[in-house]
């Protein structure tokens, strides 16, 4: 009696060899070790991988190509595992249901075992020799192949893995922006500054001494490498990154993106921009069928191979018509599994500091905040010889320790609207929330009710009553800016002379201030209205918009109610 074809799965040994690979914390490399033994795999070749896999993890060494060589060179298992072998191995590397993939192997490694005894007790059956033992080891392989499921089901007791956390894009020591292994995107409109926010998380990944790749549609190199050498990237730095034009790629060329990628050591992958790599691939970035092959086509292999993976898109013409994410096909956000970013805020230049507010769109693992929320503040100002300085910090709280909404930026965007229009220009709420046109500030009209009670409470606003009991007129009586957030640190610090340096080392440019033009003065019982004239308010035309955005939704209640 032989076994012609003994039962084992080549793909599901691959696919736990690729697995193994993977980068992924250690406590869950580590149980995907223990599942499987080096015997349980058909091919000799694919067990002696998995015992210099195991020794390298026990004692601490970077599992790398060059790492495992090493090990094979000195162990001497079969040649037929080559350097290219393993790079096709690490570029296949996924941990989803890497168990289940483990499961599948034990479970064959077993049938094969059972079938040899049976074989064997067979044998010794017909030549009625001493069979008793045979009996009682295919008892016990007969339970342990029962109690592996088909369903590949996963016992969660076992796990130990908490999900990844942010580890790129450091706004405080504590919170960053982007995960390992996993897709994001930075939406917003033209030129509001999302490849120099990529770049700039980019340059961090490279001053930690990793890569970073940028897959180009929309611009050039020589404008990527002046803004990489803008945010600090040293010539060392520069020759980590990889720089890639942006075309229509053959199955041949994504394998050698994939290749680069894994060199990259975690390094961020920053593709500029999806809607040019859709229309270069033929796609529709409507259609959610295109859009879904072709992050499973390009995106996702990318991520597998560690490194985060950063796509920028646009937004919709129209404000009012935008829906969460970028526009195009739903499946673009869906397939988000790291987190969505619309950026919005002030546009800056070589001579203007702007600032930029990184709004939530979508957080799958919950560590960087809540959808709706602002994750982050980016200052960026020109700095001496051409350099851009980025200073990140966390939002301030609109919530007062007393309980109280305090939307700072509102206030401030309402506040500096006001000043423009002159010392005895008056308004109201209709005036900032009309049922038609254009918001001269944007946001929801409740948060801009709240801010003009607060610029009110606080003595930055007096106003009168109108024709009305419900209608009042507002007035600016001194003018609010929003308080300065203390800075985590500069992308890398400007170039100052020795008198500058010796005065203050640490402090980044900050944007002109407003000035005070007139002693605060809050309202008071006996004179509840301020001192205002009894002009009507003037029409607005042009205003010019403040610096924070937000959703613009229409409102329907056009008087200010006590």
């Amino acid at each position: 009696m032989r076994l012609e074809q003994p039962p084992h799965n080549p793909t599901a040994e691959r696919a736990t060899i690729a697995a193994a690979l993977c980068p992924q914390p250690p406590d869950q490399r580590a149980q995907l070790l223990a599942l499987v033994n080096p015997t349980d795999f058909y091919d000799h070749a694919w067990g002696e991988l998995w015992t210099t896999i195991t020794r390298l993890h026990q004692t601490g060494t970077p599992i790398t190509i060059p790492t495992i060589a090493a090990h094979l060179d000195r162990t001497g298992p079969a040649a037929r595992i080559t350097d290219h072998d393993l790079a096709n191995l690490f570029l296949e590397g996924n941990t989803f249901a890497q168990n289940t993939h483990a499961e599948i192997v034990t479970h064959d490694a077993q049938r094969r075992r059972a079938l040899t005894t049976t074989y064997e007790l067979i044998t010794r059956i017909t030549e009625n020799t001493d069979w008793g033992d045979h009996l009682g080891t295919l008892a016990e392989l007969h339970t342990r192949t029962l109690a592996v499921s088909n369903l590949g089901i996963i016992d969660l007791t076992t796990l130990q893995d908490d999900g990844p956390i942010p580890t790129l894009g450091q706004i405080t020591p504590d919170h960053h922006l982007f995960y390992p292994a996993a897709i994001h995107d930075l939406h917003g409109e033209p030129s509001v500054g999302k490849t120099w926010i990529a770049l700039w998380a980019a340059v961090e990944a490279l001053h930690q001494g990793h890569g970073a790749m940028l897959i180009d549609y929309e611009d050039t190199a020589s404008t990527c490498r002046t803004r990489l050498l803008a945010l600090g990237a040293t010539h060392d730095d520069l020759a980590r990154f990889r720089y890639i034009p942006g075309r229509a790629y053959t199955d041949a060329d994504l394998h050698e993106l994939r290749t680069i990628a894994a060199g990259l050591n975690g390094g961020p992958i920053i593709l500029d921009a999806v809607a040019p790599a859709l229309a270069a691939d033929g796609l529709d970035e409507n259609s959610n069928t295109d859009v879904s092959n072709w992050i499973v086509r390009v995106l996702r292999p990318l991520a597998r191979t560690g490194s985060p993976v950063i796509a920028l898109d646009h937004v919709g013409k129209a404000k009012q018509d935008r829906a969460r994410g970028a526009r195009g096909a739903g499946a673009k956000l869906a397939a988000i599994d790291g987190a969505s970013y619309e950026i919005l805020g002030q546009g800056f230049s070589r001579t203007q500091t702007g600032r930029l507010h990184i709004k939530i769109a979508k957080d799958r693992h919950g560590h960087v905040g809540a959808v709706g929320s602002i994750a982050a503040d980016l200052e960026i100002a020109p700095g001496p010889d051409d350099e851009v300085i980025v200073t990140p910090s966390r939002p301030n709280s609109p919530i007062t320790p007393d309980g109280r909404f305090r939307p700072t930026g509102l206030m401030t965007a309402i506040s500096t609207w006001a000043q423009q229009h002159g010392p005895d220009f008056e308004f109201q709420i209709t005036t900032l929330t009309p049922r038609d046109g254009d918001r001269p500030i944007p946001g929801k009209t409740d948060n801009i009710r709240k801010a003009v009670m607060a610029l009110l409470a606080e003595g930055h606003l007096s106003r009168r009553a109108g024709r009305r009991a419900s209608e009042y007129h507002y007035r600016l009586e001194t003018p609010f800016t929003e308080p300065e957030p203390e800075p985590t640190r500069p992308s890398r610090a400007p170039a100052q002379n020795k008198a500058e340096q010796e005065q203050d080392s640490h402090a980044p440019p900050r944007a002109p201030r407003i000035p005070r033009t007139r002693p605060p003065r809050a309202p008071t019982p006996s004179d509840p209205v301020g001192p205002m004239a009894s002009h009507a308010p003037a029409p607005l035309i042009g205003a010019e918009r403040g610096a924070i955005e937000t959703d613009a939704t229409p409102d329907d209640q056009e008087d200010e109610i006590f």
